[in-house]
């Protein structure tokens, strides 16, 4: 075959930093191809909450492409024009500059690739940039400052982009096979639509997380941002939701992110959390400094949240609790306080925050109830003892049963609040978590609360899909699943589920990193962008493992 060659073929790629630095940063290149930035404030934790740009560590852009033909820092709009006239050089590296302003002249690293040679009969003919982040610090939690877990591995960033590059190829096969065994096993589990939603779930739910290195503790520790609606630190009711994407793909990190939580309600940094039920979060992003009195409270929500969670990873992790030792009183009071509260609990919010607090909520009593169930659980696998267990499950089989008495409308359904109208209604997505710990049966199988409720939820469905309750038209992407989840055996409810979740976001005019809430009868997403919560999507996946 004849060799044809390609002539004068180059590309031109850069990066600006209006995204990395609130105002001036500086620059230099550390190793042949390789840029790095800083801010030129350099302030560990001095900016935090949503939406912030991060104001330390180092930004690194690298390539070490046999294509690359050259690389500078400078203003993106010379490189950029030199580019477009056909001016194929690059301008020198402008060190004059700075500390220059992100906004002024937009600095940037810029590349510029070579493909000349190549011929047709080449096989090799890609090229790739490695953006990379060095935070030094990660997380200031109460005071004590937590690198990035990969500084444990590696000594410094350069260590770090050396393995990037030797392993790229491997990692990328690992990743591709990755991807083809899970778009498989959702696909099976209820078909190509279902697969689509958790594909594009997958990196908001884990570019949400950070994991670092706790030197006091000698252990790994893992943080959740809560994205857009706030910039909380581990939201218990954000990461409430995200958890069957973790129960299924990786319980460690579930219990990784349980450990700070569990460390500031035990009294264990210099705040003193002395409230009867779990904290709703820990600060503000990425600092960790709330007082108790500063928290959204949400006393039941969090607190059976908490319990439930912490059981599903233990049955996920052959009952491994030596761990929670430490914190049997703490768990014994949060037990006191739902069994306190149960079954009807006051005036208070719950995850549907936007909805305002309600009293006698009757979907957050069923959190209540379970997380009393998940807390006996816990007892039965040596936190506490057989006889002790058997008296949480008691309480929690007998407040189902009060629950069916105080919500029940008389006719086809149960009511939103249990002294509402009996035309009210609302989802009561809570259950699903009876079925995630194996409690579905022995806390409402006789009851048929879920066959009567899905059985209503079919004469609610608005043109994109179900709505939350009886007070809009909203509805939530990640309660939804749990409601498709709950069917069982109807599958063809299950599939009408996944269908308005699909073309919400195939075809929502809001287009924007997938939203977690919308309107039924507009399919306009609402108030959220791309937060973790969507996690939640794996509930189908969870309870067909």
């Amino acid at each position: 075959m004849t060799e044809i060659a390609i002539a004068e073929v180059y590309v031109n790629g850069d990066h600006t930093r209006e995204r990395l630095a609130n105002d001036k940063v500086v620059w230099e290149e550390a190793r042949p191809g390789e840029h790095r930035w800083q801010s030129y404030s350099h302030a560990p934790f001095q900016t935090h909450g949503d939406r912030i740009k991060p104001d330390w560590g180092y930004f690194y852009v690298a390539s070490r492409s046999r294509f690359l033909r050259d690389s500078t820092q400078t203003n993106a709009s010379l490189s950029r024009q030199a580019f477009i006239q056909g001016k194929f050089n690059l301008p020198q590296r402008d060190d004059s500059q700075g500390p220059q302003s992100v906004q002024n002249g937009y600095p940037a690293s810029s590349f510029q690739f070579d493909y000349s040679q190549i011929n047709q009969n080449s096989n090799s003919y890609s090229s790739f940039l490695v953006f990379f982040h060095d935070e030094q610090l990660s997380i200031n939690f109460f005071s004590n400052y937590q690198r990035p877990y990969w500084t444990k591995i590696y000594t410094n960033a350069q260590k770090l982009l050396d393995a990037a590059f030797q392993r790229f190829n491997d990692i990328q096969d690992e990743a591709n096979r990755y991807d083809k065994m899970l778009i498989d096993r959702y696909t099976n589990v209820a078909g190509d639509e279902y697969a689509t939603l958790l594909s594009l779930v997958h990196r908001q739910v884990t570019g949400a997380c950070v994991t670092v290195w706790n030197d006091e503790r000698q252990e790994a520790w893992s943080y959740m941002k809560e994205q857009s609606s706030d910039g909380d630190v581990s939201t218990v009711d954000v990461i409430s939701p995200a958890a069957p994407f973790f129960l299924t793909l990786g319980p460690e990190y579930l219990r990784r992110l349980m450990l700070p939580l569990l460390a500031y309600s035990n009294n264990e940094t210099y705040v003193r959390y002395k409230l009867p039920w779990t904290p709703h979060h820990l600060g503000d992003w990425p600092v960790c400094s709330i007082l108790p009195q500063e928290q959204e409270q949400m006393p039941m929500e969090e607190t059976g949240n908490m319990l439930i969670l912490l059981a599903a990873i233990a049955q996920r992790q052959s009952q491994q609790i030596d761990y929670l030792q430490p914190y049997a009183p703490l768990l014994q009071s949060w037990a006191h306080y739902l069994n306190d509260s149960l079954p009807d609990p006051e005036n208070q919010l719950c995850t549907d925050d936007f909805e305002g607090p309600s009293a006698h909520n009757a979907n957050l009593a069923l959190k209540g109830i379970i997380g009393l169930g998940a807390y006996s659980i816990l007892l039965s696998m040596g936190l506490g003892n057989q006889s002790q267990a058997d008296v949480y499950m008691k309480q929690a089989v007998d407040f189902a049963y009060a629950w069916t008495l105080l919500d029940w409308n008389g006719q086809d359904h149960f009511r939103l609040q249990y002294n509402a109208s009996d035309s009210t209604w609302s989802q009561k997505y809570n259950m699903f978590w009876s079925f995630v710990i194996g409690l579905d049966d022995v806390l409402f199988g006789e009851l048929r609360i879920r066959d009567i409720e899905l059985a209503y939820y079919e004469k609610k469905l608005n043109q994109f899909g179900l709505p939350l309750d009886s007070r809009g038209a909203l509805a939530k992407l990640d309660s939804s699943m749990w409601i498709a989840a709950m069917t069982r055996g109807n599958t063809e409810q299950r599939q009408q589920i996944v269908d308005n979740l699909y073309t919400f976001a195939h075809s929502t005019p809001t287009r924007i990193p997938l939203s977690d809430v919308y309107d039924t009868t507009t399919n306009e997403a609402v108030y959220f962008t791309a937060r973790p919560v969507l996690g939640g999507l794996h509930a189908l996946d969870l309870l067909a493992i």
